[in-house]
């Protein structure tokens, strides 16, 4: 392998290395977003309500509602969360 070739894969792993530094908050929030729709559907759900009664309280149910937008809202701006994170990252030196 030449100096060219060394200095070429050092670079290219350098390029590698930043852009996985760069995921690694998106790809961390990505399980707690999942884990806050899924319990919101599943505990706003009609027939859980009907088995639960307990469960349709205005409280708990306005709760669930705000960890379901929470959840939304991560997963619908994903490609901006991914950009943002990307572009700040490669900028930083």
């Amino acid at each position: 392998m030449s100096i060219k070739e060394n200095v070429l894969v050092n670079k290219s792993f350098g390029v590698a290395q930043k852009l996985g530094k760069s995921i690694l908050l998106p790809i961390a929030i990505l399980p707690v977003a999942g884990l806050f729709l899924g319990i919101s559907a599943a505990l706003t759900n009609g027939a859980v309500l009907k088995a639960y009664p307990i469960l349709a309280s205005p409280g708990l149910q306005i709760f669930l509602q705000i960890l379901n937008a929470i959840g939304k809202s991560v997963f619908d701006a994903l490609p901006l969360i991914f950009a943002v994170r990307y572009c700040g990252r490669a900028c930083k030196k």
